[in-house]
């Protein structure tokens, strides 16, 4: 196979770039740039809703969202521009009210778009989920129950687990990376020590803690500092074994915050565990206080790049509305509103350079 590429290339054919036939494809206008960069999302797409989201932006969903927003821009220059350089002619003329209210939807829609972004971006990147505890509160065997998996050893041995082991995690069709860390302790083992500070390095760089807690004792001194150092984070405290409840445990003595989410569970029996996912949505933003699930919609924003072209835009037309409320010459209108249309053009490709087209592109796998 190697010498036949080999003889293939000598005899003057070249390896295709990486991207290069989506790049074709886009240049000669078979595809916008928004369809082309949901090809790329697709190839890399961790989980089934952001592949459903990019195969609807690979049908022009995303791309008629935006082009139906330029499409009434255009339409407002051009009565504006008709006026301005016609004047003699038997113009209609212009209608301030109606102009404003047409900005407004457009507006409106942009930044609709751009408030998905929150959601998109978790989608793509995913977030970090850290479970943190003493030593034999359940860590590992929550991590070994959310993956459905004996990927953490399990043992009644206290500080089994003395690395942090990560795994990938889908709930709702959002990707989590879950790290079981170990225990937390004061500890001379030499060992177990620099897996602590991994546990604590972890939770720093955690978006979302689980707390666990042994309802099973009497809550420890070790179990104040760890609900302690995890107070400046997004948490849950997890209160696990109450199968085996003691009398002796209180969460009075620790130090919870307003509004932490406290959730019994007992991991042996799954005891509430599909609770604690419903947690997590939450947690992360993604469910609201009424329950709604934020990935309802197939027109995500999940490319920074996008984000940035609409915050752009959304400037512009919020300048817009200011020069025509302040009764401003309307002709200054329309430098806000071509700079919105520019920013719009940037989505779908229309005032790309070619360095920005070399940069999309040359993320993509070897000649997609």
């Amino acid at each position: 196979m190697y010498r036949v590429l080999a003889s293939i290339l000598k005899a003057g054919a070249r390896q295709a770039e990486a991207g290069e036939f989506t790049k074709r494809a886009c240049i000669n206008g078979k595809i916008d740039l928004c369809q082309a960069e949901a090809i790329a999302d697709i190839i890399a797409s961790r989980t089934e809703t952001l592949h459903g989201v990019a195969i609807s932006q690979i049908k022009g969903s995303l791309s008629y969202e935006i082009n139906s927003i330029k499409n009434i821009l255009v339409e407002i220059l051009a009565d504006i521009e008709a006026n301005l350089d016609f004047p003699e002619e038997d113009i209609e003329p212009l209608d301030t009210r109606h102009i404003e209210s047409r900005l407004v939807d457009c507006l409106e829609k942009a930044s609709k778009l751009l408030s998905s972004y929150e959601y998109g971006k978790i989608l793509k990147e995913g977030l970090k989920i850290t479970i943190a505890g003493c030593p034999n509160v359940g860590k590992s065997s929550l991590f070994n129950l959310l993956l459905r998996e004996n990927r953490a050893i399990v043992t009644a041995i206290p500080g089994t687990t003395r690395d942090v082991i990560t795994e990938e995690l889908n709930i709702e069709g959002v990707p989590f990376s879950l790290a079981d860390t170990a225990g937390i302790r004061e500890s001379i083992d030499v060992i177990e020590k620099i897996g602590i500070e991994r546990s604590y390095a972890n939770i720093e760089d955690a978006d979302i803690c689980l707390v666990m807690l042994d309802s099973s004792r009497a809550a420890s001194d070790e179990d104040i500092k760890v609900v302690s150092e995890t107070a400046h984070k997004p948490r849950i405290i997890l209160v696990n074994k109450i199968d085996s409840r003691s009398r002796a445990f209180s969460l009075n003595c620790l130090p919870l915050k307003e509004g932490d989410e406290i959730l019994e569970i007992s991991v042996t029996r799954n005891d509430n565990v599909e609770a604690l996912k419903t947690l997590i949505l939450k947690a992360s933003g993604l469910i609201s206080m009424n329950g709604t699930y934020g990935g309802q919609s197939r027109n995500v924003i999940t490319n920074a790049r996008h984000a940035a072209a609409l915050a752009n835009a959304i400037g512009c037309l919020n300048d817009a509305l200011e020069t025509m409320r302040s009764n401003s010459p309307i002709d200054l209108l329309t430098i806000d509103m071509r700079a919105a249309l520019s920013s719009f053009g940037e989505i779908v490709g229309e005032t790309s350079t070619d360095d920005v087209l070399h940069k999309i592109f040359e993320k993509f796998c070897i000649g997609k």
